[in-house]
């Protein structure tokens, strides 16, 4: 088996991970969904490996205000 970069064994499987910033028109990404090789989040990635429980907060506008006024309505309901 050919060895990868990271050390990994190839197995032939391949995906794409998707920044949150690269449009999903972007030609990269087309060209992958057309080969039929998932295309699949960072963010879905990452909670694919994770027990925790996730709130996520996306978009153009006021995420740091949202994401404060949720820390301070859970966090204190919620055990660290």
């Amino acid at each position: 088996m050919k060895k990868k970069a990271y050390g990994g064994k190839d197995t032939g499987r391949r995906r794409n991970y998707q920044s949150p910033g690269i449009p999903d028109k972007a030609e990269l990404i087309q060209k992958a969904k057309q080969k039929g090789i998932p295309v699949i989040s960072e963010i879905e990635f990452a909670a694919r490996y994770t027990r925790a429980k996730l709130i996520g907060i996306t978009g153009s506008n006021g995420k740091t205000t949202t994401t404060l006024l949720t820390a301070r309505t859970t966090c204190s309901k919620m055990p660290v």
